[in-house]
């Protein structure tokens, strides 16, 4: 696995802090993205073992896992700019 791309969100209203892409094992690209909303907070990833299975038992897929562990819980390690 490989990330791609990481940034932080530079629009303050949208909810979404932090987003990129994500190289898997079988060569497939995967989005990502960290959101805080009123009613929402968490970590959402475009695979579909995430889709399918693992955020209705409300756990984070092994992309997930990967970003959060170089970048941090809640991404705080991404650069500023």
């Amino acid at each position: 696995m490989d990330i791609l791309k990481i940034q932080r969100s530079k629009s303050n209203g949208s909810g979404v802090k932090i987003y990129g892409t994500i190289l898997g094992d079988s060569d497939k690209t995967y989005r990502f993205g960290y959101i805080r909303r009123k009613n929402f907070r968490g970590w959402i990833c475009s695979c579909e073992s995430f889709l399918l299975n693992t955020m209705a038992k409300n756990r984070n897929c092994k992309h997930l896992h990967f970003v959060r562990k170089l970048y941090g819980r809640f991404g705080a390690l991404v650069p500023k700019s």
